[in-house]
């Protein structure tokens, strides 16, 4: 297997900041014994002199591969160029290691009309603080000898807590409202959160007049959560607060995992309902009591159901751990047809536990009436009954 052929490569010298694409530098010819589309590519590397390797890659249809470098020189070298930046910034103040942080993510753009790689460094004219202003000195250097300086001023505000949770407060609810103090002239805010898992979302999830925020929904219980408010002054400058930061409450978690049912039942009798349920939260059930109830309903949806039975628990519920119960549902002499059952756990104490509920077709139970109710057992047989159904739903509150 012969690889493809790449010839008439010449190397170069051109002038820095000039073009130095293929259709100024040269193309190579590329032959091949067998294939006459080969497929042809280049990548470029700096090297030290201020010039860069050209490395052109020839690959045939069945795999074959062969490699030519191309030196490319560069001469009247240009320095590096500060295209974009930010001359003047502000950062919040929550502590020295926050503010270095919130600095080094202030990257300054640059640009080398060479493309060459350039190595950035600073210098500061003074140790960082709160409530303070100074100037970051920022050196650019290339391997061809070429610098640029470029200078910042950064302003550093002063330190500022949150009105409401403490910062760092443990066993905060999960619908804690977040209050913020007032900075300057601000007339609106962006509010951001998050976990301290993630990174902070780039849009807020509420932008308001007022210096308070209330989640739609709960935060995730027995979380670190982080949050930050952008304040809006003048209408176009936005200053950033420090983050803050509480961790929720951790609560136990009850869901329904698996609801049994026998295929058919008799009208004015019973006929038996078992139910697992699970602690998925992070905190252990220690309620000395607590009730699961059963419902019964025509349709699947949970409103339109009753309650039949309600089964008092007394137990310790460790997180992961679940439990089995057992109850009798008896059915009136009237209940005939289709039905579903719901078990919804903790119905009593809902407050903090989360309540699930799964639905159970019981298959096209036939419900007769006691007068014909020998018979009708004599003669039926489950394998006449239509087969049987499980549909879970899972509901929280």
């Amino acid at each position: 297997m012969i690889p493809p052929v790449i010839s008439n490569v010449n190397n170069v010298t051109i002038n820095c900041g000039g073009d130095f694409s293929p259709n100024t530098t040269g193309q190579p010819t590329v032959t091949d014994n067998e294939d006459t589309n080969v497929h042809v590519t280049f990548i470029d590397s700096p090297i030290g002199g201020c010039g860069l390797t050209r490395m052109w890659v020839a690959s045939d249809r069945v795999g074959n591969v062969a490699y030519y470098n191309q030196i490319i020189n560069f001469t009247n070298p240009q320095p590096p160029v500060v295209t974009t930046s930010n001359s003047s910034i502000v950062v919040p103040c929550g502590n020295v290691t926050e503010v270095s942080s919130n600095l080094a993510s202030e990257n300054i753009t640059i640009h080398h009309p060479c493309n060459r790689p350039v190595n950035t460094t600073f210098r500061d004219s003074a140790d960082i603080r709160c409530d303070f202003t100074f100037t970051r000195s920022w050196t650019i250097l290339d391997d061809c000898g070429g610098s640029a300086l470029f200078i910042q001023t950064i302003r550093v505000f002063e330190q500022l807590f949150p009105k409401g949770p403490e910062n760092g407060l443990v066993n905060a609810g999960l619908y804690e409202r977040l209050y913020w103090p007032q900075f300057h002239d601000a007339t609106s805010y962006r509010v951001f959160v998050w976990t301290a898992e993630e990174q902070r979302p780039s849009e807020p999830v509420s932008t308001t007049t007022s210096q308070s925020y209330s989640p739609l929904t709960g935060y995730l219980p027995g979380t670190r959560m982080l949050w930050q408010v952008e304040y809006i002054v003048g209408g176009n400058m936005t200053v950033p607060s420090p983050i803050w930061g509480f961790m929720t409450e951790p609560i136990p978690d009850l869901q329904v995992t698996n609801v049994t049912v026998p295929s058919y039942a008799f009208s004015g009798r019973s006929f038996s309902v078992s139910w697992t349920v699970q602690n998925t939260g992070n905190l252990s059930v220690t309620m000395r009591r607590f009730v699961d109830a059963i419902f019964m309903g025509r349709t699947q949806s949970f409103l339109d159901s009753r309650r039949v039975k309600s089964v008092t628990q007394s137990r310790f519920v460790d997180v992961a751990d679940e439990y089995r119960s057992t109850t009798d549902i008896d059915l009136d002499d009237d209940d005939m047809g289709q039905f579903y059952i719901f078990v919804y756990t903790d119905y009593t104490y809902r407050v903090r536990i989360c309540f699930s509920f799964v639905v159970v077709k019981l298959s096209y139970i036939i419900m007769i009436s006691r007068s014909i109710k020998t018979q009708t057992e004599e003669t039926m047989s489950e394998e006449a009954l239509f087969p049987f159904k499980f549909i879970s739903h899972h509901h929280q509150i």
